[in-house]
């Protein structure tokens, strides 16, 4: 009896003791781990709320996504490994939202959501939204604390000017289209952002180029200009035999990009000035308007290839842009539309 007792006790540890062994000595194996662990509540409660929200019960939603919350206090305070799971379940559940009952329904859990992390921009978005029918002065303060975390991204403002002209609010319209059209800062990125910049803001750009040997060089610039022309110059470091540049702009959407002219240099002269309307783009997510601008529509960023017509660049040390970036209007009326570049 004794030995089945004690063969009974080693069968049971010795798979235990086997585990924590292959942890201990392999790093990427306990990494695996512990990532799959942090993702199984987000999984669990994602099926849940698939269930729900079939049928658009946005009270259901609100109690396992204020469930999936628990889980993420008891496990740290602050931001921890739990929370991208729950913010990924959030977004999911607000994008199906179409009415301001269903907003409203979730208002509970987005309230916890932040005093758990005042410093979210998107919790305060969806707070706001959640808000702005019966409560629309607490909804203007929580995008007043979005503005101040992301100012460039237009979301904030698109929620402020819809909020203003509903309540015929004509000061608060006013202040908010031309922050709009003025803002070009950002703010740090969720973790799902990802581009060269590492955040977010309508100042940065880079210009992407590949030699003939497949080497990538970028060369960095922060000083964007909105809403006008401007001629950026890009030096390289040596002479490059160059055969493909791609414009790597940190936008948000609603942004239209305009090349207007391309300059080549090399050894401090003047070898070929390309028009705009010679060169043909191409970009990874923009639309492409009739007057040669591009339209940004993406989050994370515009890449726009630049491909001369009838000319290879060849050897060059030095690249001229003119550029121009306008923030295209999110309203009809004219105190909100930017104004024309000359």
């Amino acid at each position: 009896m004794r030995g089945f007792l004690l063969g009974a006790v080693l069968a049971l540890i010795t798979p235990i003791v086997a585990v924590i062994g292959v942890l201990l000595v392999m790093p990427d194996m306990r990494h695996a781990a512990f990532r799959a662990a942090v993702e199984v509540p987000g999984f669990g409660v994602s099926f849940m709320l698939r269930r729900a929200l079939l049928g658009h019960n946005f009270s259901n939603v609100n109690l396992w996504l204020n469930r999936q919350m628990d889980m993420v206090e008891e496990f740290a305070p602050g931001q921890n490994a739990l929370l991208p799971g729950l913010i990924a379940n959030v977004e999911f559940s607000i994008e199906k939202a179409r009415s301001y009952r269903e907003f409203a329904a979730i208002r509970p859990f987005l309230r916890r959501l932040v005093d758990f992390d005042p410093v979210l921009f998107p919790a305060r978005i969806w707070l706001a939204r959640s808000l702005m029918h019966d409560q629309p002065k607490a909804a203007m303060e929580h995008l007043e604390a979005a503005a101040k975390l992301a100012s460039a991204d237009e979301r904030t403002y698109r929620l402020a000017i819809g909020l203003a002209v509903r309540e015929n609010w004509n000061n608060e319209l006013t202040k908010w289209c031309q922050r709009y059209n003025r803002e070009q800062f950002g703010g740090p990125r969720p973790h799902t952002y990802e581009t060269i910049f590492g955040g977010i803001g309508l100042q940065r750009m880079a210009l992407e180029i590949i030699d003939a040997s497949n080497k990538l060089h970028l060369i960095r610039k922060s000083d964007l200009q909105l809403n006008d022309r401007y001629t950026y110059d890009f030096i390289f470091h040596e002479p490059l035999a160059v055969k493909e540049l791609r414009l790597h702009v940190n936008t948000v959407p609603g942004i239209s990009i305009k090349i207007d002219d391309l300059h080549l240099y090399r050894d401090g002269l003047l070898v070929a000035r390309i028009p705009g309307n010679d060169l043909t783009l191409t970009s990874w997510g923009g639309f492409h308007l009739t007057d040669g601008r591009v339209l940004a529509t993406a989050r994370d960023g515009e890449i726009v290839e630049i491909q001369p017509s009838n000319l290879r660049y060849g050897s060059l040390d030095r690249i001229d842009l003119t550029l121009a970036f306008e923030r295209l209007g999110l309203i009809s009326n004219r105190e909100c539309v930017g104004m024309p570049l000359p």
